[in-house]
């Protein structure tokens, strides 16, 4: 049975919402949280999927890391019980992936990487990432998967690395124009005006 983004989504919320409740129990959880890898580290996810990162000023990861009351062992059992395993990076943050061997690895490391290409498609950013087309030439049936207003990006970043000067659309109440492009040229400036449209592949299915 294929692993569902939002069958990943609840294994990690559930994961999240165990060690939460037992912070709880324990009266660790001051300053604690969760945070995905997209919002926690500017880079590439890499290999090793990060499921989630637990980050706490207080004293959980202190507790955890020497073992404290027996927290460590408690934490760990937790964890394996999910089917994860952790890494203390900073002694304020800690990754948690997958088992390498389990069923969740290579499907979670599919999801981060494209959480972190959605990531890259931002209006305000004009710089073209390599990663975001190498991403979507070998997997073009992920164009189905983005938002709508993040493919209207896309193609609109697409057109200005080309060369076009590119006005992007409101998102709405734009008239059906998602796209103004301006080419300048000696004998005038030409204005085109472009409507995105996503269609399916195979019809019917």
């Amino acid at each position: 049975m294929q692993i569902t983004d939002q069958d990943i989504t609840k294994r990690i919320t559930t994961l999240e919402q165990a060690i939460e409740a037992w912070a709880i129990t324990r009266e660790l959880w001051f300053d604690a949280g969760f945070q995905s890898f997209s919002e926690r580290v500017d880079g590439d996810p890499g290999l090793t999927p990060v499921a989630t990162i637990l980050v706490s000023d207080g004293d959980l990861l202190r507790f955890i890391e020497e073992g404290i009351d027996g927290a460590g062992d408690e934490f760990h059992t937790i964890l394996k019980q999910h089917g994860f395993w952790c890494e203390n990076m900073d002694g304020v943050s800690l990754h948690i992936y997958p088992e390498e061997e389990g069923e969740l690895h290579q499907p979670i490391l599919d999801y981060v990487r494209w959480k972190w290409i959605c990531g890259l498609l931002q209006p305000d950013v004009d710089d073209v990432y390599e990663e975001i087309y190498a991403h979507f030439a070998k997997r073009p049936d992920d164009l189905h998967r983005l938002h709508w207003r993040d493919f209207e990006v896309l193609i609109a970043r697409s057109l200005r690395h080309q060369g076009f000067q590119v006005e992007l659309g409101p998102g709405s109440n734009d008239g059906g124009v998602d796209i103004r492009l301006m080419q300048r040229a000696p004998l005038g400036d030409f204005l085109t005006l472009v409507q995105v449209k996503r269609y399916v592949s195979h019809p019917g299915r």
